[in-house]
């Protein structure tokens, strides 16, 4: 799975927010005047502001997806993870993101999941060989 830097992610989500409201504006200018010229004047602006408001509670909607979907469901899974390995689960499944920063948190836990098995299993097999 391709991951992105969460600085992109957010140089992204701002981009969506600056441009999205930008284009429904032009094209509820474009639907009152028939013409893309900006300078062009029209009877009521109600409208483009209605467009405008139409596109920034759109971006908002899709930024906010976005996040939840790619940043805060996989960080709280991972905590969940986390309160499992305290309590000596270590049969778990860590969830995997899309965003790098949490990718390699996932991969820290991975290991340290890999190590607190093979500390366990050297610990058994030590237990085992003093009891002989």
């Amino acid at each position: 799975m391709k991951t992105i830097r969460i600085r992109k992610f957010t140089i992204l989500s701002l981009f969506i927010l600056l441009t999205l409201p930008w284009i429904f504006y032009v094209g509820g200018h474009f639907i009152e005047t028939n013409s893309f010229n900006l300078g062009t004047p029209t009877h009521s602006k109600m409208t483009q502001i209605v467009a405008i408001i139409t596109g920034l509670l759109l971006a908002f909607l899709i930024v906010t997806y976005a996040m939840r979907r790619y940043i805060l469901i996989p960080l709280e899974k991972m905590s969940l993870c986390a309160r499992q390995i305290a309590e000596g689960d270590l049969d778990i499944q860590i969830p995997s993101s899309r965003i790098s920063e949490i990718a390699e948190v996932h991969d820290g836990f991975t290991i340290m999941v890999d190590s607190l098995k093979n500390l366990f299993r050297n610990r058994l097999n030590w237990k085992r060989n003093e009891g002989l």
